[in-house]
């Protein structure tokens, strides 16, 4: 349905440039925004590239292992059902996404998620797992900043206050309405 509204929209554009005689400014605005979406692109490539990189980084040296520890009694109580090699991925995914980085937590996030099912039913801790990815608390929005910078922002982290207040009030919640449901059956 949402590729039929794309397409209505995009010939609605064309025929209106075309009869109103802006067919040149139409051209223009289509190689601009070409232009920019591939600069776009690169830029997040590289922070994905970069920040992937960086995982791995920890991965090896065993700073991931360290965090994972650090964090593993919070993590106990939201994954109650884990064992350790899924609780190895849910500390790496959490990290990933204090980062800002949810592409290069989308490997752990999966890899944790696999780990955690257990039949045709989910288990709490693989809710638990989809409502923190989704409402994850980002302590350093990268990926937001590189976006505001790539566009010209003056100060791409000036936004780190409003980031901090929603991720909590947001992770705050889909916690606890995840352990109200629990209580609830």
């Amino acid at each position: 349905m949402l590729s039929k509204i794309w397409v209505g929209m995009l010939v609605s554009a064309v025929l209106y440039g075309l009869i109103t005689g802006r067919a040149d400014a139409l051209t223009a605005a289509v190689t601009d925004g070409a232009r920019q979406a591939v600069r776009l692109c690169g830029t997040l490539l590289g922070m994905m590239c970069f920040f992937s990189g960086l995982l791995e980084l920890l991965r090896r040296s065993g700073l991931a292992d360290a965090l994972a520890r650090l964090g593993r009694p919070v993590l106990r109580r939201l994954y109650p059902e884990a064992d350790d090699a899924a609780m190895q991925s849910i500390a790496t995914n959490v990290t990933a996404n204090l980062l800002g980085m949810s592409n290069a937590a989308t490997p752990s996030g999966l890899d944790a998620a696999q780990r955690l099912r257990t039949g045709d039913t989910a288990s709490d801790s693989l809710c638990m797992l989809a409502v923190m990815g989704a409402v994850s608390f980002s302590l350093l929005p990268a990926t937001a900043a590189a976006l505001r910078a790539s566009l010209g922002a003056a100060q791409p982290y000036a936004i780190l206050p409003a980031v901090w207040f929603c991720s909590a009030a947001g992770l705050a919640a889909g916690v606890g309405s995840s352990f109200l449901y629990r209580r609830i059956t």
